[in-house]
């Protein structure tokens, strides 16, 4: 069996992790002195032990954490997704995370599954390629807190900047076999492409051989992952919340609210460190890749192929609806279509999370970039500000499924969030 990455990189916070869930000291296998495979400073389990480790994160009693168990720490995540690769290295302590670098590679990784079932061997060179490109990042990551650290620089400095090229390239002359002094443990999960291709498992141990053990998550486990992900970002919403995940493979919903202190009622002071109240899940088969390769076959789309399309996503739209427990007061979208109709919407050239973080995106203001958009050819598409050029074929179909989700929903606009699934991975890891 695949060993599978946990982030956890040192002894301690292994014994810590053994505390706290019941079950890791029958499961856990250790690799090295300290339980530490020292190659990849992961420690290795089988995947039983990493189905219930995520399982716990959920539904363990919703205390925070100890002051014992909140020191700092640096971790990393990635996602794969079936058009988007990304990455985000964090700096993680009592107050929550701190970004300290992210990465993003449209990789395309479903391009042509919707017809063949298959990842192409383009979209699994793409794919490789851009690890390698993280795990370089990380490295970089990896040779600057070591160099601050050696100089007697506070953790504020250090933090204080990415990483320089000249930095990225020293990190990648040291060599794979040298251990960082301040390791930054990996955890990749895969999504939709990679639960549906019927070559997964082949894919998936060609990046082994390339030291990238991959976890492929159910569309249940990202909906939570990505709710959890989202409230790190709005810890001061309050009520019933939607998170709306439109990715390329496929759409996730999460119904849920903030954990509340039981005594006073209010909004735990200790988000995100607890787990939120999640009430319902759903993962469909419809994503931005999807739909465009069902529907959207012209370029640019006939005004029928547009029709087309909007009335399949109303469909499934209109049958979550009618699933939902209850109505929420609050909807929240997270991933690329969301954040991409705002760069384009507000001219933003050059991302900034924090132009994007909550921004409100109302009906009106998408009917207006869908009418834009889906009139222009690709070529033309690729230009516009705030669309990133390899997003363009996909975003008319993306923005369709957002309208799709407002009308079924009955609502007239949408909180748009930047935090997503990548910070969920960290959070449920570090609960």
């Amino acid at each position: 069996m695949s060993p599978i990455p946990l982030l956890i990189n040192d002894a301690g916070l292994l014994r810590r992790c053994r505390r706290r869930c019941s079950i890791a000291s029958s499961l856990l296998t250790p690799k090295g002195e300290g339980d530490v495979q020292s190659a990849n400073n992961f420690a290795v389990c089988d995947n039983s032990f990493m189905d219930n480790f995520l399982s716990s994160a959920f539904r363990a009693a919703s205390a925070p954490l100890s002051p014992s168990d909140r020191e700092v720490r640096y971790l990393a995540a990635c996602d794969l997704g079936t058009v988007t690769s990304r990455l985000l290295i964090v700096r993680m302590d009592a107050a929550g995370l701190k970004d300290l670098k992210r990465d993003i590679i449209i990789t395309h990784t479903g391009e042509g599954l919707q017809a063949t079932g298959l990842i192409s061997d383009a979209a699994r060179a793409r794919l490789t390629a851009a690890l390698l490109r993280f795990r370089d990042d990380i490295k970089a990551c990896e040779y600057q807190l070591d160099a601050a650290n050696m100089r007697g620089a506070g953790t504020d400095k250090r933090d204080a900047r990415e990483p320089r090229a000249s930095e990225r390239d020293t990190a990648s002359d040291r060599g794979a076999n040298r251990p960082a002094a301040i390791p930054i443990p990996l955890s990749i999960v895969a999504t939709a492409a990679l639960r549906d291709a019927h070559n997964s498992a082949a894919v998936l141990d060609e990046l082994q051989n390339q030291g990238f053990a991959v976890r492929v998550i159910s569309g249940e486990q990202e909906a939570e992952l990505t709710f959890w992900g989202m409230l790190s970002g709005f810890s001061h919403l309050s009520g019933r919340l939607l998170s709306l995940d439109v990715g390329g493979g496929s759409t996730e919903v999460a119904l849920g609210s903030q954990r509340r202190d039981a005594v006073s009622g209010k909004i735990s002071p200790a988000l995100p460190w607890i787990k939120p109240q999640i009430d319902f899940v759903r993962s469909f088969g419809m994503g931005s890749r999807w739909i465009t390769d069902l529907f959207l076959k012209d370029d640019p789309p006939t005004p029928a192929q547009l029709r087309q399309a909007n009335a399949w996503a109303n469909q499934q739209f209109d049958e979550l609806a009618a699933q939902l427990p209850f109505v929420p007061d609050e909807v929240v979208a997270v991933a690329g279509t969301a954040t991409t109709a705002i760069t384009v919407r507000d001219g933003i050239r050059d991302y900034d999370s924090s132009l994007v973080q909550g921004q409100r995106l109302v009906a009106d203001e998408l009917d207006a970039l869908i009418a834009l958009l889906a009139t222009l050819p690709l070529n033309k598409r690729r230009r516009v500000t705030g669309l990133h050029p390899e997003r363009a074929a996909v975003i008319v179909g993306g923005l369709l499924i957002l309208k799709a989700a407002l009308t079924a929903l009955n609502r007239s606009s949408l909180l748009v969030s930047d935090t997503d699934i990548l910070q969920g991975i960290l959070l449920a890891a570090a609960s």
